[in-house]
């Protein structure tokens, strides 16, 4: 069989909403529960998997790290996306501090 019947997942970009719904899924469960976060914020998403939360999320806390305080809107402009609120960027920075997953030598 060529190409071993895989099949390239088509991207779709996630909504404000859903951005919401994952900071608030973290708050709640905790990075790392993905699959928990998963199942209970995104169950009527079929075309998330476990790894969609997880990788948004390692994209929000770099956009988190990487902000200056004086904008209101945050960046993760790749591909057209939506701009990120200021606010749930610093939800995001907020959580990862409190749940230690900032590394050491980040100021």
């Amino acid at each position: 069989m060529e190409g071993g019947g895989l099949r390239r997942k088509h991207h779709r970009s996630w909504t404000l909403s859903e951005v919401t719904q994952l900071v608030e899924g973290v708050a709640k469960y905790g990075a790392g529960k993905w699959s928990e976060i998963k199942k209970l914020s995104f169950s009527s998403h079929s075309y998330r998997t476990s790894v969609d939360p997880k990788d948004k999320w390692q994209n929000l806390l770099r956009a988190s790290f990487a902000q200056s305080p004086s904008k209101s809107m945050g960046s993760l402009k790749k591909h057209g996306s939506m701009q990120i609120p200021m606010q749930i960027l610093y939800q995001v920075k907020e959580l990862a501090e409190k749940q230690s997953l900032v590394p050491p030598n980040h100021p």
